[in-house]
C-alpha cells in the first residue's frame, strides 16, 4: 500500500507543525505485534514500483495505489493546494503499475476522473465511485459530489461487484462534472 504525497509521508505527516514528533499525536503500539511481519519503508513510490526486492508480483496479493490525485487541488508537500500528481508523474505511475498489472498482480487503483484515460491506456478496467469533495467541501461552503476514478486490473471484479451492497457508491451520472449538494435530504443540482 504505498501512500503517496509531495514531500510527506502521508496525510497524518501532512497534518503534523514542523517539529511536532507523530509520536505525540498517535501511540501504534498496539498494532507492534499483529505488523511483526511487515515491512514499512520510506521511500519514493515511484521507485517502490520498480523494485523488484521489494515487490514479488507472484506472491502479492493485492496492491493498492492512493496518489495525490491529478489535476485536482491537495496540500501536498511545501507548495500548498497544489494540483496534486502532474501529467507526466501521473502517467509513470500508471505505466509502472500497469507492467506490474501485466505479470498478474491485482491492483486498484484511486485517482481523480482526469487520470481515467492514462490508467485505460496503461491497461486497466476503470469505473467510478462517488466522492464528496473534501477540497472543497468546507464547512461554510457549498458540498461538492465528485466523480472518483477506480481503476482495477486482475481482481476478477466487474463494475457491479464492486458496488455489490454498496450502489450508493456509484457514480449515477452520464456524465463527470462534479454536482453540488444541497443541504438536508434535498437532491443533487446541476453540474456547476
Amino acid at each position: 500500500f504505498p501512500r503517496m504525497a509531495g514531500g510527506f509521508a502521508n496525510n497524518t505527516f501532512n497534518w503534523s507543525q514542523p517539529g511536532h514528533s507523530i509520536e505525540d499525536e498517535w501511540d501504534y503500539s498496539h498494532f507492534q505485534e499483529p505488523m511483526a511481519n511487515f515491512d514499512i519503508r520510506h521511500m519514493n513510490a515511484l521507485d517502490f514500483l520498480q523494485d523488484p526486492s521489494i515487490i514479488d508480483t507472484e506472491k502479492t496479493q493485492l496492491m493498492t495505489l492512493d496518489p495525490p490525485y491529478f489535476l485536482e487541488p491537495g496540500a501536498y508537500g511545501e507548495k500548498k493546494n497544489q494540483e496534486g500528481f502532474d501529467e507526466p508523474t501521473t502517467r509513470k505511475l500508471a505505466t509502472l503499475a500497469g507492467d506490474l498489472a501485466a505479470s498478474g498482480m491485482p491492483i486498484v487503483s484511486y485517482n481523480s476522473a482526469h487520470a481515467a484515460p492514462i490508467f485505460e491506456d496503461a491497461g486497466f478496467d476503470v469505473h467510478y465511485n462517488k466522492r464528496r469533495d473534501n477540497f472543497r467541501s468546507r464547512k461554510g461552503s457549498e458540498m461538492v459530489d465528485k466523480p472518483e476514478m477506480v481503476a482495477t486490473a486482475n481482481t476478477g471484479m466487474t463494475e457491479d461487484d464492486w458496488f455489490r451492497d454498496h450502489e450508493e457508491h456509484r457514480w449515477p451520472y452520464d456524465d463527470l462534472e462534479p454536482r453540488r449538494v444541497v443541504k438536508g435530504s434535498q437532491s443533487t443540482l446541476d453540474a456547476f
